[in-house]
């Protein structure tokens, strides 16, 4: 990141191998240019607009700045100064669907099988397979480091422990391009679930597309196991054996590390990294030895995407189904969770609302069939357990669960957005800041 002062702004500058962006901020200053690494912004951030000091050295700069009337510091070698392509002569818009498939040819290559059409040998699909009817991605047949040497071990990445945000420019300059959110053509439950815990926090991450700024080790934990998991059935699903415990620890790790590079990890008290180690093996040691991990039936659908105008006047239904498992008796829809504590019946039956949804979505997928809905719950815990909740399925929660969407989407349209406090989501929650400082 370059510093640079001129005669009448400060232009703070950053790139990367896709993107570079100025900042400029109107002022007056001595001419003086430096570049200092991203963590510098770290180590000043908050919640007070105070000033913050540079003084630049041979090689050195320092920041300077006053918290609850302390002085501090912290102090950072210089690099080079970055410099700034040309602007380009002419813009013109791109869809955004053109670019989620540059993003997915850039991660998957060729490795694109058109399942729903075909099966693995090359011949046409027939049955419940061809129910699901869609691109798949070919999963790797195990995480793998850029030399080709297959990684089982937890990655040695940095990781901050104190949840801390970054600094946002109080303005932009007139060379910035700044693009509005992308407006979703369709709505989750999820999104609806975030609404109902906090229309306020649905208006920064939905409406104003605020990405998180730091995640909890629970939320990063229960992601990486759910990789490890959405693996070791698409190795099932591809007729291969059950990956074995070092292969779903290193499809553990490449998660983490990922969930790492696009935030901040906040470990709570008594959390390390060792700490999350060790939960993981002893996590991925009891999903391997649980009936869950070997259903019977045909496995269909993975992480499976279904979308349709299930509810007239809102958008599309969107439902990503975690495992959805053909038996003789009945078409299996599965939603993987992870808890701090074992669920009990009572728990699950209450929970169901997410699997009504999903019902509704695959009820045509094989027409006819009977359908099971399920809870499968492992615990995060010394002595992990992996248990599966079967849910009542009733035509009465289905309407009753589209009749809640549709409220709390006639409230979105009525923009009723406002903070809902409560002890035991904001203090994990990433928009603290922006939150206090919103006015209506």
């Amino acid at each position: 990141m370059t510093i640079q002062a001129i005669s009448d702004a400060l232009l703070i500058r950053a790139t990367n191998d896709f993107v570079a962006i100025e900042c400029r901020l109107t002022g007056s200053d001595q001419p003086a240019c430096f570049a200092i690494p991203f963590d510098a912004l770290a180590a000043r951030e908050g919640r007070q607009d105070d000033t913050v000091r540079f003084e630049q050295a041979t090689d050195m700069v320092t920041l300077r700045w006053f918290d609850a009337d302390i002085p501090q510091s912290a102090q950072f070698s210089t690099s080079e100064p970055i410099s700034m392509p040309e602007l380009p002569s002419a813009f013109m818009a791109i869809d955004r669907q053109f670019l989620d498939a540059m993003a997915d040819e850039r991660t998957y290559g060729d490795e694109i099988t058109n399942q729903g059409d075909q099966d693995d040998l090359g011949s046409p699909a027939t049955g419940p397979r061809a129910a699901i009817g869609k691109i798949r991605r070919l999963r790797r047949r195990g995480p793998r480091h850029p030399t080709g040497v297959a990684v089982n071990r937890r990655p040695e990445i940095p990781t901050r422990g104190d949840g801390r945000k970054p600094m946002i420019a109080p303005a932009v300059g007139a060379n910035t391009v700044v693009q509005s959110p992308p407006q979703r053509d369709y709505i989750s439950f999820s999104a609806i679930s975030t609404y109902q815990q906090c229309p306020l926090k649905y208006f920064f991450k939905y409406i104003e597309g605020l990405e998180d700024k730091f995640a909890t080790t629970s939320l990063a934990l229960g992601g990486a196991i759910h990789s490890a998991a959405e693996f070791h059935f698409n190795e099932l699903l591809a007729g291969s054996p059950p990956p074995d415990h070092d292969t779903l620890r290193g499809v553990f790790w490449e998660e983490w590390q990922s969930r790492c590079n696009a935030a901040s990890i906040r470990f709570g008290k008594g959390e390390d990294l060792d700490s999350v180690e060790k939960t993981a093996d002893r996590v991925i040691a009891a999903f391997r030895d649980s009936e869950f991990a070997r259903p019977t039936g045909t496995i269909l659908g993975i992480e499976e995407e279904l979308r349709l105008p299930l509810i007239p006047g809102l958008p599309d239904i969107l439902g990503r189904i975690d495992l959805i498992v053909d038996t003789d008796d009945a078409l299996k829809i599965i939603d993987l969770k992870t808890a701090r504590s074992r669920w009990s019946t009572d728990q699950a039956e209450r929970a169901g609302e997410q699997l009504m949804l999903y019902a509704a979505l695959a009820k045509d997928l094989v027409p006819g069939k009977p359908m099971q809905l399920e809870f499968a719950v492992i615990t995060k815990t010394a002595n992990p357990t992996v248990e599966c909740f079967p849910v009542s399925l009733r035509e009465f929660r289905i309407e009753r669960t589209k009749r809640v969407m549709e409220s709390v989407w006639s409230a979105v349209q009525s923009r009723h957005f406002y903070p809902a406090p409560s002890p035991m989501t904001c203090p994990s929650c990433s928009f603290r800041n922006e939150c206090d400082a919103w006015i209506g």
